[in-house]
């Protein structure tokens, strides 16, 4: 498994890199699963697929973002 981060009251886990053959390229995708429990009654969670490049854009955006602070 890969790294999981805990913000406040939501769970993002990431798991199962898969490798993707498209029409040209290969590439690698991931599962991200975020659960959120800021109700303490009932938690909801969302599933879905990234490509690592996601994460790269994502990355450099907080980056820049939170460069000045």
């Amino acid at each position: 498994m890969l790294p999981t981060l805990v913000l406040m009251d939501i769970t993002f886990t990431i798991s199962d890199p898969t490798i993707q053959k498209g029409t040209l390229l290969k590439y690698t995708s991931y599962k991200v699963v975020s659960t959120n429990r800021a109700n303490s009654s009932s938690s909801s969670t969302s599933e879905v697929q990234r490509r690592y490049s996601h994460f790269l854009w994502l990355h450099e955006a907080l980056r820049t973002r939170n460069s000045g602070e």
